[in-house]
């Protein structure tokens, strides 16, 4: 049987919930309900956030059913709010950092970050320059947001989601070829911040010991808390 995907707008699902158990049984253990624009599912970050729709709920319900984490990332402030609010499972923002410390359309509130941390959830901070404060250097950066995210909402629920890849022309020729999805007045701008990636994760470490994190405060960071959401929902 072939399946047409409606690209304009759309989903990898098809419209369909049941595509959720297929993804699932094809390995699939984590998903995003958007990527910066509304789909039929939900409202995304860089669009009018309109929030979840009937077939959204859906979903959420249908990847609480079979053991698949609910990752709002890139998804808009009242579509995750209200994933939130009716997830049965621990739900993660995997590469999102405070807005608290840079007000950007892909960073989330301290609303979303108790909410999220409500479920049982992890806000994975990312290394992406752009969504990083301005400081001396990249790691300290990125240890500020990680620090806040702890001082809001515990250790419990801080992770590491770098969301790094090795920089391409090609990549940056994409972006700027597709600008509704990375609009320009979020990313044309120059920033001064670089990103943190893998090499940087030994840095990382060092700064956050160096401020009194203990040895089992980091390992939650650097991945047991990670671990803890996908024991609690995979099946």
């Amino acid at each position: 049987m072939a399946i047409t995907f409606d690209l304009e707008g759309a989903n990898a699902l098809n419209v369909d919930v049941s595509m959720v158990s297929l993804y699932y049984r094809l390995g699939v253990r984590q998903m995003l309900l958007a990527y910066n624009l509304n789909n039929r599912a939900g409202g995304a970050c860089h669009d009018r956030d309109s929030g979840l729709t009937g077939f959204g709920r859906e979903v959420i319900a249908e990847m609480n059913r079979v053991g698949m984490v609910v990752d709002c990332s890139h998804t808009g402030h009242t579509t995750t709010m209200q994933i939130m609010e009716m997830a049965s499972q621990p739900v993660i923002f995997s590469h999102s950092n405070p807005w608290a410390l840079r007000a950007h359309g892909r960073s989330i509130t301290d609303e979303q970050i108790r909410a999220c941390a409500k479920t049982g959830g992890v806000i994975g901070v990312t290394g992406l320059g752009y969504f990083l404060p301005r400081r001396p250097s990249a790691v300290e950066a990125f240890a500020d947001c990680v620090d806040y995210v702890r001082d809001l909402v515990g250790v419990d629920h801080v992770g590491v989601g770098l969301d790094w890849a090795p920089p391409s022309p090609r990549d940056r020729a994409f972006y700027a070829s597709h600008r509704t999805y990375w609009p320009a007045s979020e990313y044309s701008a120059p920033w001064s911040m670089s990103s943190v990636g893998p090499a940087d994760v030994r840095g990382l470490t060092a700064t956050l010991v160096g401020r009194g994190w203990t040895e089992k405060e980091v390992r939650k960071v650097l991945g047991e808390n990670f671990l803890r959401v996908a024991r609690a929902v995979w099946k």
